[in-house]
């Protein structure tokens, strides 16, 4: 995802924010028991906390569990086999093997991904291991 992605969601959770606010204000007005002023946060802020997420979702990405994600949301995407993403959901490490199996049965690039980024995701915890 890009940057503005980011931007656009943090700005449609601030009118959601707004919103409930309203919504809490008008159900709570009563004997002076509602919220206090809504305070909107800036376009500066909103977009340094998009940036921010923007750029903690970049990192996890660039893991070797995030690039085996990644790689198994493109095989479910492409053939609705979601087995490798349970095993990411479950843990990598202790599903490697489960992972491994499945991978000798796909081909593709997206397959090639998984297998380099499941190597470096079991690579550490075997040497540590021995």
């Amino acid at each position: 995802m890009h940057l503005a992605t980011y931007i656009t969601a943090e700005r449609q959770a601030e009118e959601t924010r707004r919103a409930h606010h309203e919504r809490e204000a008008r159900r709570f007005s009563f004997g002076g028991m509602g919220p206090g002023p809504f305070t909107t946060r800036t376009e500066a802020q909103i977009v340094a906390d998009a940036t921010a997420r923007y750029e903690r979702a970049q990192a996890a990405a660039a893991t070797p569990e995030g690039r085996f994600r990644t790689a198994a949301a493109l095989i479910f995407r492409a053939t609705g086999d979601e087995r490798l993403l349970n095993c990411a959901s479950r843990g990598i490490d202790s599903n490697a093997d489960l992972a491994s199996d499945l991978l000798r049965t796909m081909d593709g690039p997206a397959a090639d991904a998984a297998r380099a980024a499941l190597a470096d995701v079991v690579a550490p915890v075997l040497m540590a291991a021995e």
